[in-house]
């Protein structure tokens, strides 16, 4: 239907069933896990330089876990960068042996889960104090988004980095007046999920429609000059082969301070 009358269709989901050949008319909202993980490796493999990065190993790896290790350490590979290896269940001297003294230590779990954030925060603060001179970083996934209320005392500890291609910051001004004005116009908050529906919604709808205002028909030869200051979604739209369907290329890291900020980068 979109293709027999020129409209564009705007997919907020990434599916397995999607078929973005020949279809240039479709836009992605939301890259699939693979392109969010090769995005997240070669930004990590640019900003590698006085970092150490160490695989936290763990008896039972997932394959979000898998697959994310495998692009990070594919692309510090292509820079001549090792990764190190470090047991969850090691002691001192195999954590010493992982880590530099020299470099700011990055390290990235094999799984998602909160019990492996648990045990290891616990190991690494009892290390910490005993071992001042190491400077610890993590870098997690988009679920630990959903940690913050149990974790985020140690997210703040440990310096931590956690990429996604979405986030909705609580300590903005913008986002309570959001929030506020939601609550206004719908007599009810927002769902309080992951991501927030009617943020998405939002960004989608003023991206378009300030494109489309701006350019009309000739948006697609301007995307890289749209300026959007998003609540919760960048779009960085790209085409990964000419006449095929648009897919948001955007990643962001949540960075949690150890003087406990939270900075988007």
């Amino acid at each position: 239907y979109c293709a027999d009358r020129s409209i564009r269709l705007v997919l907020p989901f990434s599916a397995p069933s999607v078929n973005l050949v020949g279809r240039p008319l479709i836009y992605q909202a939301t890259a699939n896990s693979g392109l969010l993980q090769t995005e997240m490796a070669d930004v990590m493999a640019a900003n590698s330089e006085n970092r150490n990065f160490i695989i936290l190993s763990t008896s039972n790896p997932d394959e979000r876990g898998r697959n994310a290790i495998n692009a990070l350490r594919n692309a510090l590979n292509d820079k001549g960068i090792t990764i190190q290896q470090m047991p969850l269940d090691g002691d001192d001297f195999a954590y010493e042996s992982a880590l530099n003294q020299f470099h700011e230590n990055v390290i990235i779990p094999d799984n998602t889960s909160i019990k492996t954030l648990n045990v290891f925060f616990a190991k690494m603060k009892t290390f910490v104090d005993e071992h001042p001179q190491y400077k610890i970083s993590m870098l997690g996934y988009p679920e630990w988004q959903t940690y913050t209320k149990s974790l985020l005392p140690q997210f703040y500890a440990f310096n931590t980095y956690i990429y996604t291609a979405y986030y909705r910051n609580p300590l903005l001004d913008r986002t309570s007046i959001f929030e506020r004005t939601f609550m206004n116009n719908f007599h009810r908050p927002m769902q309080a999920t992951f991501p927030r529906f009617g943020m998405m919604g939002f960004d989608l709808a003023y991206y378009f429609l300030h494109a489309l205002g701006a350019y009309g028909n000739a948006m697609e030869g301007h995307l890289a000059e749209l300026m959007y200051q998003p609540f919760q979604h960048p779009f960085q739209f790209r085409q990964d082969a000419e006449g095929d369907g648009f897919v948001n290329h955007a990643v962001m890291f949540v960075h949690y301070t150890t003087d406990q900020t939270i900075e988007i980068k």
